[in-house]
């Protein structure tokens, strides 16, 4: 007996309304309480240096994409070291704290 073809159901690649309706609310909820510029000085104020590092480390994930495993391929002799970078993201890293904050 032939398969029937599938009908119906989302698109793919659509968003669930629900889950799309959740994480709105969530924005929304963001912003109005002061949004990247409270969290950010809430971080600041962290006085712990292990608990600040820790929680911009949390908070980077959201911004960056997740870089793979690093390659190491060396010359002992020469004393050089080769390192390579593979990430899925076209955005640039970011190289300094200061690429974290919007100054608008």
């Amino acid at each position: 007996m032939a398969k029937r073809k599938k009908t119906g159901g989302r698109q793919p690649g659509s968003k669930n309304k629900k889950t799309l309706a959740k994480k709105e609310e969530l924005e929304k909820l963001f912003h109005e309480n002061g949004g990247f510029k409270k969290l950010f000085n809430t971080i600041e104020a962290i006085e712990e240096p292990k608990d600040k590092a820790s929680a911009l480390v949390k908070v980077m994930k959201f911004f960056m994409a997740e870089q793979k495993a690093v390659e190491h391929k060396g010359d002992n002799a020469l004393g050089t070291i080769v390192v390579n970078f593979d990430s899925t993201s076209t955005m640039p890293p970011i190289t300094s704290e200061n690429d974290m904050f919007d100054d608008d």
